[in-house]
């Protein structure tokens, strides 16, 4: 695992005086072979997302996908999971703080209702209404794998959204799950 320092180191490079398809292929190149993709605070877009996914297609190592604080919408959603239809080694995805929204939420958790090796998911601020509610407990009952759940989003769940997604995941190995703020409460599960 890569400490915090190189990370930053890599990512200051990789800001330096490159733009759009460059940087990307720059990142793809130093992150190519390797288990953890860093790819935070980078401005990556939907284009961007799209090389990202046609590199890992082929890829055996990569484990660990960080997009993190992106600008990554429905449209790049759906490049990642394509991805993921036939991805057999990512275990960690972080997509927070982009404007994925509802439509992008959906596409993503139909793809991870079918079998898949994926532990953690971070969808932390990125648009989720009670809209997606529906898609994202469906994903929680189908899955098998996934332990760690983020849907912290900036809006307050609607009390049934919770409900809905607490009850799905009732006799489900997810062990930390984490939800927006519910009246003036911070919503935190952690599952007996």
């Amino acid at each position: 695992m890569a400490s915090n320092s190189e990370t930053a180191t890599l990512e200051n490079q990789t800001n330096q005086s490159t733009t759009g398809n460059e940087r990307v292929q720059q990142l793809i190149l130093k992150f190519k072979g390797k288990a953890e993709w860093y790819m935070r605070l980078q401005r990556l877009d939907d284009d961007n997302v799209k090389a990202i996914a046609k590199e890992l297609k082929g890829d055996e190592n990569c484990e660990e996908l960080y997009l993190n604080n992106n600008h990554i919408t429905t449209v790049g959603i759906e490049y990642l999971a394509e991805l993921l239809k036939g991805n057999r080694k990512l275990k960690i995805l972080e997509l927070e703080n982009n404007p994925i929204g509802d439509e992008g939420i959906q596409c993503l958790c139909e793809v991870l209702t079918c079998p898949h090796i994926l532990k953690s998911l971070n969808l932390s601020n990125t648009g989720m209404t009670y809209k997606s509610g529906a898609a994202v407990a469906k994903m929680i009952e189908s899955t098998k794998t996934l332990e760690q759940l983020d849907l912290r989003q900036e809006e307050s769940f609607l009390p049934f959204t919770v409900r809905r997604i607490t009850e799905a995941n009732k006799n489900r190995k997810i062990e930390n799950l984490f939800y927006s703020k519910l009246s003036d409460e911070e919503g935190y599960r952690k599952q007996e």
